[in-house]
Parts: C-alpha cells; sequence; structure tokens
C-alpha cells in the first residue's frame, strides 16, 4: 500500500527540478504509470476488504442466477457488481484476476483523464496513489464505479450523451455512492449559465472554517432521506456519516489549495470545462470536512478531475503568485510523509498485521489456500477487535465534542 507512494514520491520530484525537459519528463511518466500499475494488480489476497468479496466470489454461481437471486449480503443493492464478479467467475477468472480486470479498468480510466494534462503527469498520479490509496487497494466496487464515473464524464464532454447515461446507470447498481454523486452532477445542470468566479472558492474557504467546528451529518441525512432513495442507501449514508473527527492535517491541504484558487485561478480557467466541478467539489469538502468517511467516498469520484484542473494552475502561476503554487506543493509532500509515517505505525502497532503485503508472488512458498487462510482471519479479526473499536470511539470522542 505504501510502496507506490515510496517510489512516486522521488520520481515526481524530477519533474520540478527538470520542468522543461519534457522527453526525460515523459519516460519519468510511463515508468510511475507501469510501476503504480504493477504493484496495485499483483495484490493477492489483501486488504481488509478480503472479508466481503472471497466470501461473494465463493458463493457465486452463475450470473443471470446471481443477478435475479444474488447471495444474501450487504451488496443486495449493487447486483450489477454481483453480476459483474459472477460473469469473471464463470469464464474462468480466478479471485485475483478478477481484481487484475478492475485494476485495469480503473487505470485506463486516470490514463485517458491524464491525456489532457501537459505537465506534471507523474506529480497527478502521485496524488491519485497518496489520497486514493485505498481505493487502489482494497474498494473493488467503488474503484469500478470511480472508473465507470469517469469515463462518463469523458463521454458527456464528447456529447455521447447516451454513453454518459448508460454508464451512470451501471454505475448505480454497482456502487451506492454513485446515486449521491451523479445527484451532484446533474445539480450541476441547472447551474449551466452561472460563471464560477473566485467568490465560489472564497465561501468554500469560509464554509471550511465554519464546519471545521459545525457538525452537517444530520442535515445530510435529512435530505437523502427526502429523495428517492432506496432505505439501503439511507442506512449505507448513515453509517459513513457516524465516523467524524474535528480536525485532520488534510485541513491544510484543503486550506492551502483553496488559497491557490482564489489568488492564482484566471479567467480562463475559471470557464474551463471542469471549474464547475472543481467548485462543487470544495463546496462539498467544505460543508463535510469533520464527516471524513462520508467525504472519502465522494473525494475518489472528483479527485482526478480536481488534479487535471489544478495541474495547470500550478504550472502557469504568475511570479507573484508563485509562492502559493510552491507553498501547496511542499504541504502536500509534507502531508504524504505525514500519512505514510502514520499508515506504517498502524500497522505495526495493530494486532492484525492486516498491511503486511501479499502478492501473487508469494505463491512461490506459500499455497493459495494458506495466504487466502491467513489474511481471511486477518481481515475478521481487524474488522471484529480494531476497525468497531477504534470507529466507536472516535464516534463517542465526536459526540462529546
Amino acid at each position: 500500500m505504501l510502496l507506490p507512494i515510496l517510489i512516486l514520491f522521488p520520481l515526481s520530484l524530477i519533474e520540478f527540478i527538470f520542468p522543461n525537459n519534457e522527453r526525460m519528463n515523459k519516460q519519468v511518466y510511463f515508468i510511475a504509470f507501469a510501476i503504480s500499475y504493477f504493484i496495485v494488480a499483483i495484490k493477492y489476497y489483501y486488504g481488509p476488504d478480503i472479508a466481503i468479496y472471497v466470501n461473494l466470489y465463493d458463493s457465486l454461481s452463475s450470473p443471470i442466477k446471481d443477478l435475479i437471486n444474488p447471495p444474501k449480503s450487504s451488496l443486495d443493492t449493487e447486483r450489477l457488481f454481483i453480476f459483474f464478479f459472477s460473469f469473471l467467475k464463470s469464464i474462468g477468472c480466478s479471485y485475483w484476476f478478477c481484481s487484475v480486470i478492475i485494476t485495469t479498468i480503473y487505470f485506463a480510466a486516470i490514463y485517458n483523464l491524464f491525456t489532457s494534462l501537459n505537465k506534471y503527469k507523474t506529480f497527478a498520479l502521485f496524488l491519485i496513489v497518496l489520497f486514493d490509496a485505498n481505493l487502489l487497494f482494497f474498494e473493488f466496487r467503488q474503484n469500478l464505479t470511480v472508473a465507470l464515473f469517469l469515463f462518463s464524464l469523458s463521454a458527456y464532454y464528447k456529447r455521447s450523451y447516451f454513453v454518459c447515461v448508460l454508464l451512470a446507470v451501471l454505475s448505480f447498481f454497482i456502487h451506492k455512492s454513485a446515486v449521491f454523486v451523479y445527484m451532484l452532477m446533474i445539480l450541476l445542470l441547472f447551474f449551466q449559465r452561472v460563471k464560477v468566479s473566485k467568490t465560489i472558492f472564497l465561501v468554500a474557504s469560509g464554509l471550511l472554517l465554519v464546519f471545521l467546528f459545525l457538525p452537517i451529518d444530520q442535515i445530510i441525512i435529512w435530505i437523502i432521506s427526502k429523495t428517492p432513495a432506496s432505505t439501503n442507501v439511507i442506512e449505507s449514508v448513515k453509517h459513513h456519516l457516524m465516523y467524524t473527527k474535528t480536525f485532520q492535517i488534510i485541513f491544510f491541504v484543503y486550506a492551502i489549495v483553496l488559497l491557490l484558487l482564489i489568488f492564482s485561478v484566471e479567467n480562463k480557467d475559471l470557464n474551463s470545462k471542469y471549474a464547475k466541478i472543481v467548485a462543487l467539489f470544495f463546496i462539498v469538502v467544505s460543508i463535510s470536512y469533520r464527516d471524513w468517511f462520508f467525504l472519502n467516498r465522494l473525494r475518489s469520484y472528483f479527485l482526478p478531475v480536481v488534479i487535471v484542473y489544478l495541474i495547470p494552475i500550478l504550472s502557469q502561476s504568475k511570479s507573484k503568485q508563485i509562492w502559493i503554487s510552491k507553498l501547496a506543493v511542499c504541504l502536500i509532500y509534507l502531508y504524504s510523509i505525514n500519512y505514510a509515517r502514520g499508515i506504517w505505525l498502524s500497522n505495526y502497532y495493530s494486532e492484525a498485521k492486516l498491511l503486511n503485503s501479499t502478492t501473487i508472488f508469494s505463491r512461490f512458498y506459500k499455497s493459495e489456500n494458506e495466504i487466502r487462510r491467513e489474511n481471511m482471519r486477518k481481515a475478521s479479526y481487524f474488522f471484529q477487535k480494531e476497525y468497531m473499536k477504534n470507529n466507536i470511539e472516535e464516534y463517542n470522542k465526536s459526540i462529546k465534542e
């Protein structure tokens, strides 16, 4: 989980040291992309979510049967993922190869999106592996849904509206979070004639400070309850809003990026196709900042788009504002060091040792059953003894605050 971050950290620095060496930076990007994809793809029965997916994979029989009568699980409303998983199993894909296919689809979506970038592609990829490490290594359903969202966005801007709607509908039945995300995107359609201005980012900065101390979870639950969303979707939202933190280190990253947008964004950037999405993203971030678990779900959809929007601003900042760009980059690198340290320490003090890596190459010295049995035991122990305990303690602490 930490390896892509540790490798892309120095590789992304090359772009800042030699910003005008386009040929070298292009080669570094392809190396970084290949390494990132390879490391994520070789994961083998890895992470806490295998407690869900391995049991699901074992219970599948045939695609149509599983679509009509899905196995009893928490994924009943996400039948298209069950159908997809069952189809892959029916054509002979192992559990590991299913994860490789999902990883491939996601990286294809990222590669397609990043083709619009002319500079700092490796840094952009570094931001993906840093802020979306959980998505890359653990979250199969949302990984697939985020990829479909990015492809649907690409189809929308190419005026392929049928493809866009089709991918959106598919997303609804793969992961519940897509429902909320596309509701936000539909909301944007009603503001097509509204121009994005720096004032919006200034308002987002103010909201970030206000909602640093003011919880918003009950308001979000009330809004969702007034929509046609199913009971399962509403319960899922409540579950994600259960976990809150008043202060998080990432606050400084959000704050400096908003500062960058306020002082360095130009008119052409405010009129770009992603401007409204970025503005919406930071409004959502500011309002739901405390609800980190809920926000992390939403952030994965918008993060690649926000990165593509911000990179040109970083590279084109005027001399008077260049200090903000440099400070933003430095803070992100410092955050990455703190994040990597936190992950390492959490695994070091964890009894489950869930993040000790196992890859397809682990098969050279252990059988599949041995790896599976050991990692399933770790995942079960983690959920029962560490995950629930830590999050309940955080929730009780947030109530007292």
